[in-house]
């Protein structure tokens, strides 16, 4: 009886495994995505826009010609010290009950299996390395609406500032309010 126990137990820690493996791999994952944005504005207003905003966020200009309805914005993006925080921990904390299961179904190794929790910073390293890299912003120009080649999280923060939201734009204080009729008549209350 207490080999089923075993047994299934193996199994289930071998899935989480392999959803842990997936889960570290995913930090990692390019999330580029193109999105179709109707122009609001005038053309040069919005890519005006648009350059003050990629310019804030670390983005330089790499490509693009007159004449060429594309721009190729390009920026380094930094990993994340608590994300490569959190993943050194749970690989960690995954290879000591990995190595707590091991040394259950096989007792012959005694407590080496729970060195599997020294893997922790390999965790770290791989998302360290596979996160920090350079990533671009391509601009298109098309039938008066602009596709927008980029990392999903730049895509997050664009589609507002394209949309006509001046808040979106880090820095910018909001756009003034309406000024009132040039007449300066009263209105009329009910």
């Amino acid at each position: 009886m207490a080999s089923v126990y075993l047994t299934s137990t193996g199994l289930l820690t071998a899935l989480l495994l392999v959803g842990l493996v997936f889960f570290v791999r995913a930090a990692v994952k390019d999330r580029t995505q193109t999105q179709r944005i109707p122009l609001q504005g005038m053309v040069g207003t919005t890519m005006n826009q648009l350059r003050l905003f990629l310019q804030q966020r670390g983005y330089r200009l790499v490509g693009g010609e007159v004449g060429v309805p594309q721009m190729v914005w390009q920026g380094r993006v930094a990993p994340s010290w608590p994300l490569a925080l959190l993943l050194s921990v749970m690989v960690g904390l995954s290879g000591f009950c990995l190595g707590l299961v091991l040394a259950s179904l096989v007792p012959e190794w005694g407590v080496k299996p729970l060195g599997l929790a020294f893997l922790a910073p390999v965790a770290g390293l791989f998302y360290w390395r596979g996160a920090g890299r350079v990533e671009q912003v391509i601009v298109q120009v098309q039938d008066n609406a602009l596709q927008i080649t980029a990392q999903r999280d730049e895509l997050k923060r664009l589609v507002p500032l394209l949309q006509g939201d001046a808040t979106a734009v880090p820095g910018t204080p909001p756009s003034p309010p309406v000024s009132p009729p040039a007449d300066n008549s009263p209105t009329a209350h009910p």
